[in-house]
């Protein structure tokens, strides 16, 4: 197996390519998109909370997996704060 993919950085290196691909996106089709991050302190995160025109908000997560994909979900804490947000998507990678 190629090392790259063996390394404790896969997952964060994923998150760029996603980060990347989601900007270029943006900008090709000139797409009004906000990118954000979200993180409490208490570690709930979102990858990617993408906003678009009229408040629309798409959830993104990013996950590299070599085997079956973690469950994932929106963290309670974010759904206490944008009740109304309920898509979420997943991005993964199977190595």
């Amino acid at each position: 197996m190629n090392p790259l993919l063996q390394s404790p950085q896969i997952g964060g290196l994923f998150e760029n390519l996603v980060l990347g691909e989601i900007v270029k996106t943006r900008d090709f089709f000139r797409k009004d998109w906000s990118i954000y991050y979200w993180r409490t302190k208490d570690g709930e995160e979102i990858d990617f909370l993408i906003e678009g025109p009229q408040n629309k908000i798409l959830i993104l997560e990013a996950k590299y997996a070599v085997q079956s994909p973690p469950r994932v979900g929106i963290p309670a804490s974010f759904r206490k704060i944008f009740p109304k947000v309920d898509t979420l998507a997943v991005v993964t990678f199977g190595g």
